[in-house]
């Protein structure tokens, strides 16, 4: 039926990687955004490049391959309105671009000029919370460039905002990064007993999420 690719975006995007591996998710979301491309479905088009992208960043797809992806994915939307959808898309390439040292300075995580104008700034009801993810985004590259105050600060914003799709990968992705900075930081940081707290109550949710979908999760528990 015409919902069927939408359908495959949403279920292998956010619901199949409790259970199978997160790379086996990619075949069928790629179908999907194709599918919804060639039905003019473009809004179906962007959330299925969305998903696919996201998963396959997190499943480890060479970033060169991913930009490639991401860059494809975005010229499609030029002479349609922009969404949510193509923003967040924009967010996942500026986060692959500072990765691959393409910024003066990867933590500030602003779009570049040729990405601006796929940004949305159309309140709070906004879906996907764009501004949510970019704060999620810099929780990873402040990590990654061992800024761990700055990962620390995205961190607990991202807490505090509670509205992560709670089906998303986004949301063990969220616990493994504030575990991980509040390690780092309390080696270093003289409130060492709070972030061992901090570290405490994320390593236990990632735990119990691993006890019922540990193929994608085991591993972020034992690093």
């Amino acid at each position: 039926g015409e919902f069927q690719p939408r359908v495959f975006a949403i279920f292998f995007g956010w619901i199949a990687h409790w259970q199978d591996p997160l790379r086996a998710t990619l075949l069928p979301t790629l179908r999907a955004h194709r599918d919804c491309l060639e039905s003019g479905d473009m809004e179906g088009t962007m959330v299925g490049a969305h998903v696919h992208c996201m998963n396959a960043f997190f499943a480890g797809i060479p970033l060169p391959q991913l930009e490639t992806k991401i860059q494809t994915s975005l010229k499609l939307t030029k002479g349609t309105q922009v969404s949510p959808w193509v923003h967040a898309l924009a967010l996942q390439l500026q986060l692959v671009r500072n990765l691959m040292g393409k910024s003066m300075n990867p933590c500030s995580f602003k779009l570049d000029a040729d990405l601006e104008c796929y940004a949305v700034h159309s309140g709070d009801r906004a879906f996907p919370d764009t501004a949510l993810q970019e704060k999620l985004w810099k929780l990873v590259l402040a990590y990654h460039m061992s800024d761990f105050e700055l990962a620390m600060r995205m961190a607990k914003e991202c807490r505090e905002a509670q509205n992560l799709v709670k089906s998303s990968y986004l949301t063990s992705v969220l616990h493994f990064y504030d575990a991980m900075t509040a390690l780092m930081l309390a080696q270093r940081n003289k409130n060492r007993n709070l972030h061992l707290t901090t570290a405490r109550k994320s390593l236990k949710i990632l735990k119990a999420l691993a006890e019922k979908f540990p193929i994608n999760l085991n591993h972020k528990v034992c690093l």
